[in-house]
């Protein structure tokens, strides 16, 4: 009976490998103007396995998520993480280019990127600009678009 038990408990975690969870797409945003373009920003990221700083990389994370909503110009975002492993995911929409550029180069960020960015193995960033109407995109939107942009990442990787 236990060699059963470890025999499904091996299965289910191999099958679970190569899944990802996402938070729900947090918004503030009414919906007014639905043809408005608004800016879509997008980040893939994997971590050095071996880095001391991946926990603080997702410490930071969440830390940031939380602070979203008061920063000027943003109107939502969501993470995505893959289930035991090192590789994660970031969207956050905003009204416009200078309102991301303002959060980029916010404390929070800069300490974030500082502090932790040591963890980052690789990381990928696409932008697109969609109507107010087609936020969030899937996810599977989200992966196409930063292959679209990121194409030697895609032939390396």
């Amino acid at each position: 009976m236990i060699i059963k038990h470890l025999v499904v408990t091996l299965l289910v975690s191999i099958s679970l490998l190569g899944c990802t969870i996402a938070t729900p797409f947090r918004t503030s945003d009414s919906g007014k103007d639905p043809d408005r373009l608004v800016l879509v920003a997008l980040t893939h990221v994997v971590l050095d396995s071996d880095s001391p700083h991946k926990d603080l990389f997702w410490d930071y994370v969440f830390r940031i998520e939380g602070d979203l909503p008061k920063i000027s110009g943003a109107i939502g975002h969501s993470i995505r993480k893959r289930l035991f492993a090192d590789e994660g995911w970031t969207m956050s929409v905003w009204e416009d280019e200078a309102s991301m550029n303002n959060f980029v180069r916010s404390g929070i960020h800069n300490e974030a990127v500082e502090k932790a960015g040591g963890a980052l193995k690789l990381v990928e960033y696409a932008r697109v600009k969609l109507p107010r109407s087609k936020i969030p995109p899937s996810w599977d939107e989200v992966e196409r678009l930063l292959l679209e942009q990121n194409p030697k990442s895609a032939k390396s990787g």
